[in-house]
């Protein structure tokens, strides 16, 4: 998942033992992505996300920072289960389609991006709850789509 600022993203990551975030800034410089790009170009990771061809784009744009390994589970999804529909779904639907699970819906504050909004501690923790829950989310998705 990409949580997108104009000069800083935020990436969730998850997998079978946790959830972890991590921010990129344009103003590192692109040594300190070093790690990042050899995490991102392991042939054994499949990341996967919803409409994550955006993201792909956008990284590689601004930091320099290519997925070698992305699956997109709405496309996946869609193909799989024969339900072209699922294309436009957001990450917590399409789980909740894909794994029976009921994932409440984003709220919409959420999707806003406030700069007062921000400086309330609340609000931050509760969009890191939010960016963990869609991780998760696509994570499981993708897990249970890839069969693995």
């Amino acid at each position: 998942m990409l949580d997108h600022h104009e000069d800083m993203v935020v990436l969730a990551f998850c997998t079978h033992i946790g959830c972890a975030m991590t921010k990129i800034s344009r103003f590192y410089g692109s040594s300190s992505n070093f790690f990042l790009k050899l995490f991102f170009d392991n042939k054994d990771i499949t990341f996967v996300g919803v409409h994550i061809k955006d993201d792909i784009k956008r990284l590689e744009k601004c930091f320099g920072l290519q997925i070698r390994n992305a699956v997109d589970i709405t496309e996946l999804a869609a193909d799989v289960l024969h339900q072209p529909r699922l294309r436009a779904f957001g990450v917590r639907k399409l789980a909740s389609k894909v794994l029976l699970v009921s994932f409440q819906a984003r709220s919409s504050s959420m999707d806003q991006d406030d700069c007062t909004r921000n400086r309330n501690m609340q609000i931050i923790e509760d969009r890191i709850e939010c960016a963990t829950i869609d991780a998760y989310a696509a994570y499981k998705t993708g897990k249970k789509l890839l069969g693995v």
